[in-house]
């Protein structure tokens, strides 16, 4: 450790441990072991978590909902961190809103795939029987040790400062003391006291309890009843805000979020006749089954850093009821600069990474009120009826923009920021068009009196993967079109060719990328159409990237543009080398040619020589006989 100019900065063979080893702790490790060998650091990262994440309930699990974001998908992939199908149980590409009126099926215009993954955070639900699952903590902890990173499991229950480090112990014994000290524990009181009592201002943020169940249905069930959606409640239950159910390969995951939440709620919302039309005939409420009761954030910890010690993720900012995950990849990114590139003092993480935490904190700030005016709807039939109506008449023809669906998309995915949210929803465009939708819903209703309609739902594959599977051959980018979409190549291969109509649709092949390979990155610079055709080579999986989201993902986290520049700089690297090794083919051809015509030159002279020797000697037989033949006349005289 040193001080530079009155900052403390990490020197070669610091010590940084880790608290926690859940997406927090793990994003912190990977991201920090990446940018320490990019800087020429050598930096010392070990991560301390008492779960193994592979036993099945609540010792092996993280107690979540277990939904990964649209955005977050696509920044990992970008990243190079692909979700395995043994990680993702389910993908999912709409959402159902249903309340006691009827129900309506909710898909962003902007869809191109199955975006949002559902996982398991530990090893599965208590007495499951699913093979092959994989805890996404234990996985993202996996590539953390893969970076590097140490990973030590114990308990830590002690915090202290050593002189000007803090020290972590376990049962009266130092773990180790700590050049940086990362807090990644979550909404965890215990180890949050532990930093509260070191004196340095940091206070637990406030929080509210949620309940999550897994009941198991089987797979066919849930594949061919709630398909690749999330279903939201809206069924006004005492003591319950609403209500969803995320499909989980042969388990739903129910996640009821109010001020009384419990085991009996949830029994109570199964047995709502809104959700008994979703289960198994004669489907029986078990009397045990997984379940637990996590903390959910409401509010913001205060003074989240200090000399050496820097807290993420839950235990310092989270978006409200959303991406919990998603926020903690981007206030452990926001650490990890501030600590490699600007110091780990109070000052760099004032300067730093608290401007982040303020962003989060600012945004649910909207948050807070979209969700209010939720609530408002949702309550009033009358209102709430004619936004389905909006929400149906945009789902009917998916060519077209859907504005309000794209919202509510959003708000429940945590696919954008609030404030973008909001201000999307203040404009006048936007309201024009709900209440002209709404008119005509409320006169169609008085003349046409509405028929109950029939819940669809038009996916049924039990395939859990992300993105677009694409079969041998099939054409993903075609040269020409017009689009402003970036691919990453999750599983599989894909070829970049030319293909040159005159000669029959002749293909040459420019490129062949694999897994964690991106193309089509060009579209974020110009709006130029595509100057090349992909297809895939076997079976391909490839996940879109939006333009306008990755944009603004861009301006928040600018090392994701590094990332697409250092492929790109690699993709310049690979022509260059082909060009130079086409100059020396090209020269060694042209060197043999002048050898070749050199020595067609000598053998031309050569076959000319003896050309004109045997002229010459013709000639001369020639001469002889003419001689011969006119003595011979000259006898006859």
């Amino acid at each position: 450790m040193a001080r530079t100019k009155g900052l403390i900065t990490l020197t070669d063979g610091a010590h940084v441990a880790i608290v926690g080893g859940g997406p927090s702790g793990s994003f912190f490790g990977i991201f920090a072991s990446k940018l320490a060998r990019d800087l020429g650091k050598t930096l010392d990262f070990t991560i301390y978590e008492r779960k193994m994440f592979v036993n099945h309930g609540a010792p092996g699990c993280n107690m979540c909902a277990g939904v990964v974001s649209e955005s977050l998908v696509q920044s990992l992939a970008l990243e190079g961190i692909n979700l395995p199908s043994s990680v993702v149980r389910w993908g999912i590409e709409s959402y159902f809103f249903h309340t006691p009126n009827g129900s309506v099926r909710i898909q962003s215009s902007r869809l191109q795939q199955r975006g949002i993954a559902t996982v398991f955070r530990g090893g599965g639900p208590a007495g499951s029987r699913e093979k092959d699952v994989r805890s996404f903590d234990g996985f993202l902890l996996q590539k953390a040790v893969e970076h590097g990173v140490h990973v030590k499991h114990a308990i830590v229950d002690e915090i202290r400062m050593e002189g000007e480090k803090p020290g972590i112990y376990s049962d009266g014994k130092m773990l180790q003391d700590c050049d940086l000290l990362v807090g990644a524990f979550g909404i965890k009181a215990g180890t949050g006291r532990m930093c509260e009592r070191l004196g340095v201002g940091y206070k637990i943020p406030p929080s509210v309890k949620a309940t999550q169940s897994e009941i198991e249905l089987g797979r066919d069930w849930v594949a061919s009843r709630f398909g690749h959606s999330i279903h939201i409640f809206l069924l006004r239950i005492p003591g319950i805000k609403f209500v969803s159910v995320i499909p989980k390969g042969d388990y739903i995951t129910i996640s009821a979020l109010g001020k009384e939440p419990g085991v009996d709620r949830i029994k109570t919302f199964l047995d709502h006749p809104v959700m008994k039309k979703m289960l198994p005939a004669g489907f029986k409420i078990p009397e045990r089954f997984c379940h637990c009761f996590p903390k959910i954030n409401t509010g913001t910890a205060q003074k989240p850093f200090a000399d050496r010690l820097v807290i993420v993720g839950d235990a310092s900012s989270s978006r409200l009821y959303k991406d919990g995950i998603g926020s903690a990849y981007i206030t452990s990114k926001a650490a990890v600069h501030t600590t490699l590139l600007y110091g780990v003092d109070e000052e760099a993480f004032r300067d730093h990474y608290l401007p982040v935490c303020k962003t989060l904190n600012r945004d649910n700030f909207f948050g807070q009120f979209l969700f209010s005016a939720n609530d408002i709807i949702s309550v009033l039939p009358s209102i709430r009826r004619r936004c389905f109506a909006v929400i149906e008449w945009e789902q009917k023809d998916f060519g077209r923009k859907t504005p309000y669906s794209d919202i509510l998309w959003d708000m429940f995915t945590g696919s954008r920021f609030y404030k973008d949210i909001f201000i999307r929803a203040l404009s006048p465009l936007l309201t024009i068009h709900v209440l002209g939708v709404m008119i005509a819903s409320f006169l169609k209703e008085v003349f046409f009196p509405l028929r109950e309609k029939k819940e669809r739902n038009s996916a049924v594959s039990e395939e859990s993967f992300l993105g677009r599977l694409y079969n041998d051959g099939e054409t993903i980018v075609e040269e020409g079109m017009q689009s402003r979409t970036m691919y990453v190549v999750q599983s599989g291969k894909v070829k970049v060719v030319k293909i040159n109509a005159e000669a029959g649709g002749k293909e040459t092949l420019l490129a062949l990328l694999g897994e964690g390979d991106i193309f089509g990155e060009m579209s974020l610079f110009d709006a130029s159409p595509r100057s090349a055709t992909v297809k895939a080579v076997g079976e391909a999986r490839v996940l879109a990237i939006e333009h306008e989201g990755l944009l603004k993902r861009i301006k928040m986290d600018p090392t994701l543009a590094f990332r697409i520049i250092k492929q790109m700089s690699q993709r310049i690297r690979e022509l260059n080398s082909k060009l130079i090794s086409a100059r020396k083919t090209i020269n060694q051809v042209n060197g043999e040619l002048v050898q070749l015509t050199e020595m067609e030159n000598v053998r031309t002279k050569n076959e000319e020589t003896k050309v004109n020797r045997s002229v010459v000697q013709l000639q001369e037989k020639l001469r002889k006989l003419t001689g011969q033949f006119i003595r011979g006349d000259e006898s006859l005289l």
